[in-house]
């Protein structure tokens, strides 16, 4: 029984679908026009009687609905309208047809008997045209476009004939059809003239054109809407294709001259002065130039691994200590860090940006956690900038402010990118009467094109002096050797490169691949930093261990270089992981004894970098040391016509 019904219920899904499927297929529906016939017979008045004659052939689907749409805005009225089936006889029936006017078009709707694909019918659809003879003091001219582009199936053929009041010997040379592409033929008759035209594709028209001595139509007036027409026309033949090449040239030439231009001002205002080809690489700090100096000299920006560099060259001077501590009330992770201010200090031996961050960090007392710092930090972190700007201005390096030269020309670049928009816009809305739209838009992407390209070449705008392009050449050589490091002989048995080096390398963009790097080998951490929350410091961080003791420091002065996290595990912030410490010996699962009580760094890397991380969020938000780097080895008429 199952077995039985699920047969019956196979059969009936099958019938379902070939039942549907001829259903399915006329959903498509296609048809062409074999002709599409039109006479123009012009009344001695001026009147003209159109009458259109579509025959057309169905080719699939359903169809009893038909439409004609005819523009009014060259007419002054259009009446007696009728439109009629042409039967096998060659008698017509007259069909119910609606009029009535929509966006300035007559619309013409009528309903015949159900076609299906594979039929054929022919239609008749007459009107009567007031005012659409133009007059001249020496010629009349009749315009009209008889088939309309506004299709959506092709034409295989369409004859237009012209009909005139009386003999009348057109020349031809007074007869036209339009577009010229269609190539159509036109002819003159005893009374007129004959028009054809094969092969219009969906959304093609076709105008015809004939200019008869005047006279000819006696009772023709000049049409309200001629004036204006014949203006449009002027320009749309003569003025419109002289302003499209013009405009279609601009477009071309303003790119063009925009880049050799942009070019030009890079070469003569923005060129570092020549000093050569960079050494290939320096194996020490060329110069006395603290870190964020070198930083901003090398990319010309003070960004946030800038702030970081300020840090690391404060804390190895001895101005900041900072212990890590517990902090219940993060999210993510309990790990914070407490920056505190040595007292007492002298502003005078800070450089302007040091003093920046440091009295915006301490502003209401000497010790502040790092999570607390972001909000306090980031109003003054424009004023931090122009202070590291005015520096290198002030060391010689740049001829100007670097974020002012680049301001001063971005602002340009975006006003020369809203000439271009305005243009555009005003242009293909105000002057579409005399170009067409597309070529006027053409001069104004142009400009446009130039004004972003100005705001890209901002970037490279600021200009060194020849002793900043001196000072670069060698700062870079000497980048180049901190990103290579790995290939330096022996520099595994260098303990203390790491250390020295650390906030260039943070300046130049490599703090976390120099990072990666040491502790692939197993360097030892630095001497400021460590696991150190079970020695007894001093009042400068000097313990008996000797972890946190004073120490020459780089940069400006000396003084102790402090960085003081406690013993003990710790869930890293961002995903790094803590070191944790038993003993202070390789079997205990702690830090490696290098004499000093530091840890090796391939055990400690993942705090030192959290604590780096923690630093340029709360300084900046953004990263502080690039990508990794692995270890070491790695007319009238026209209108539309539609059936459904």
């Amino acid at each position: 029984m199952k077995m039985s019904a699920i047969i019956r219920m196979l059969i009936l899904l099958c019938a379902f679908g070939l039942l549907s499927a001829p259903a399915q297929a006329q959903e498509e529906k296609n048809l062409t026009w074999r002709r599409y016939d039109v006479a123009l017979d012009v009344q001695s008045d001026g009147r003209l009687r159109v009458t259109e004659t579509q025959e057309i052939e169905y080719l699939s689907g359903r169809w009893m609905k038909g439409g004609r749409k005819i523009p009014l805005d060259r007419v002054d009225d259009i009446s007696d309208v009728e439109v009629s089936l042409v039967e096998e006889g060659g008698g017509t029936r007259s069909l119910d047809a609606q009029t009535y006017v929509e966006n300035g078009e007559l619309q013409i709707a009528w309903q015949y008997p159900s076609t299906s694909g594979g039929e054929s019918r022919t239609f008749q659809i007459s009107y009567v045209v007031d005012g659409v003879v133009r007059v001249y003091s020496d010629n009349q001219q009749i315009r009209w476009i008889a088939v309309p582009d506004e299709r959506r199936f092709p034409v295989e053929q369409s004859t237009v004939t012209l009909r005139l009041p009386g003999a009348v010997s057109l020349q031809p040379e007074n007869l036209e059809s339009y577009p010229e592409r269609l190539r159509g033929e036109e002819r003159a008759t005893p009374n007129g003239a004959v028009y054809t035209v094969d092969g219009l594709l969906a959304g093609e028209g076709f105008e015809i054109r004939a200019q008869m001595p005047a006279g000819t139509i006696a009772g023709a007036q000049p049409p309200e809407w001629q004036a204006a027409a014949d203006r449009q026309d002027r320009l749309n033949e003569t003025v419109k294709p002289r302003n499209n090449v013009v405009l279609l040239g601009l477009g071309l030439l303003i790119p063009v001259v925009g880049l050799v231009g942009l070019l030009g001002l890079w070469f003569t205002r923005g060129k570092d002065p020549g000093v050569g080809r960079d050494a290939e690489s320096i194996n020490q700090p060329p110069s006395d130039l603290p870190a964020p100096l070198a930083g901003v000299l090398l990319d010309e920006q003070a960004d946030v691994q800038d702030v970081v560099s300020t840090i690391l060259s404060l804390s190895e001077r001895g101005v900041l200590r900072i212990t890590q501590e517990e902090n219940a009330e993060l999210l993510g992770s309990n790990i914070d860090y407490r920056m505190e201010l040595i007292q007492p200090y002298q502003p005078r031996d800070l450089r302007a940006y040091e003093r920046t961050l440091v009295d915006t960090v301490f502003a209401l007392g000497d010790a502040v956690r790092l999570s607390e710092v972001r909000g306090r930090f980031m109003a003054a972190l424009p004023v931090f900038r122009d202070r590291l700007y005015e520096e290198v201005v002030r060391a010689g390096l740049f001829r100007a402010n670097p974020e002012h030269t680049r301001k001063r020309y971005r602002s340009l670049g975006i006003g020369v990118l809203a000439l271009g928009i305005l243009l555009g816009c005003v242009g293909t809305s105000v002057l579409s009467a005399y170009a067409s739209p597309f070529f006027l838009f053409l001069p104004a992407f142009g400009l446009a094109a130039v004004g972003v390209g100005l705001m890209a070449l901002s970037r490279a705008m600021p200009v060194r002096t020849l002793n900043g392009a001196v000072e670069a050449s060698r700062w870079r050589s000497f980048r180049t050797y901190l990103e290579h490091i790995e290939r330096t002989p022996d520099i595994v048995e260098d303990k203390g490169a790491f250390e020295r080096y650390l906030s260039y390398a943070t300046a130049f963009n490599l703090g976390r691949s120099w990072l990666q790097k040491f502790a692939s080998v197993g360097v030892p951490a630095p001497a400021w930093y460590g696991q150190a929350g079970a020695m007894d410091m001093d009042e400068f961080g000097t313990g008996g261990g000797g972890f946190g003791r004073r120490r020459g420091g780089l940069g400006m002065g000396g003084g102790p270089i402090i960085f003081v996290p406690p013993f003990g595990g710790g869930h890293g912030h961002g995903g790094h992981a803590g070191g944790s410490v038993s003993g202070g010996n390789a079997d205990g699962g702690g830090l490696f004894d290098f004499g000093d009580q530091r840890g090796v760094l391939d055990q400690t890397s993942g705090g030192f970098g959290d604590l780096l991380e923690q630093a340029s969020d709360a300084f900046g938000g953004a990263d502080w040391g690039g990508g990794g780097g692995g270890g070491f080895g790695g007319g009238g008429g026209g209108g539309g016509a539609d059936f459904s």
